[in-house]
């Protein structure tokens, strides 16, 4: 009995497990798919051989098909997004004051005016990113575009938000640079939340003093990325 070890490093995921699949479907060899264990076993030379040679092929062409891993940019990116959704932002935001039974529609179009621009989670310097990290805030990355309903930055990393009324949720989803295909998903529940006394105070001086709680299509608007050194 002869046996082909494929060593592991990291934990068997989804993908993986398709592939042992069809090892077993197309060759004789029985998988045992148990980490840091042997996953391909056979009997007789020739049998290892086939073996070997199907596995190696197997490997290029199908592990290459497997979904490319989620960038740590938009990762973080879509952590920072969803932060805005919580109780504990929204009790700071003007956002149901101004939308007292607000949809997350209503959140998008809040979030990308005037007003709601100025509540993204923003970190100018290092110092100031370590210090929201350390409060539970993640800032969002440097180089990330936020877009409402469609993508505007296509020559770099974006989120695009959508409102689903329908399900009451915030749909998130993350692009590479010139990427047609998405690299990560996600969606969030609006939180329910009453804006603090001095919140409300804030936000009455600022519509008083005319900044806009609407959506501002123009891509212009949002805040740009800061350069790096």
């Amino acid at each position: 009995m002869g046996s082909l070890i494929v060593p592991l490093t990291r934990p068997l995921t989804n993908c993986d497990w398709v592939n042992v699949k069809f090892y077993e479907q197309i060759t004789p060899c029985r998988a045992i798919a148990v980490h840091d264990q042997p996953i391909v076993s056979f009997l007789g030379v020739m049998t290892h051989l086939r073996c070997s040679l199907l596995l190696v092929l197997g490997l290029f062409a199908l592990l290459g098909g497997c979904p490319a891993a989620q960038d740590p940019d938009l990762k973080q990116a879509v952590q920072a997004t969803s932060s805005m959704g919580k109780a504990r932002h929204l009790q700071r935001s003007c956002f149901y004051l101004i939308y007292p039974n607000g949809q997350p529609s209503d959140f998008i179009g809040y979030l990308f005016s005037d007003l709601g621009v100025a509540e993204w989670p923003i970190a100018i310097d290092p110092d100031e990113a370590a210090g929201m990290k350390a409060a539970g805030i993640p800032p969002l990355p440097e180089g990330v575009g936020l877009s409402p309903g469609q993508r505007q930055y296509r020559d770099r990393k974006e989120l695009v938000l959508t409102g689903n009324d329908a399900v009451g949720q915030v749909e998130i989803v993350g692009y590479l640079p010139n990427a047609d295909e998405s690299n990560i998903q996600a969606t969030f529940t609006l939180a329910v939340a009453s804006p603090d006394e001095f919140t409300q105070q804030l936000c009455q001086s600022a519509l008083e003093s005319g900044i806009s709680p609407g959506i501002v299509p123009d891509p212009s608007l949002a805040p740009a990325p800061v350069p790096t050194p």
